[in-house]
């Protein structure tokens, strides 16, 4: 088990960083419309 969760922890960080940048950028956009 734990060997499969160190890969994932290890990619997580790229993923989520793309998310959240594409997320706050979003609410930006809805921020403006507003």
């Amino acid at each position: 088990r734990m060997g499969g969760e160190a890969p994932e922890l290890a990619l997580d960080p790229v993923p989520q960083d793309a998310s959240t940048k594409k997320l706050s950028e979003c609410l930006k956009r809805i921020g403006d419309e507003l």
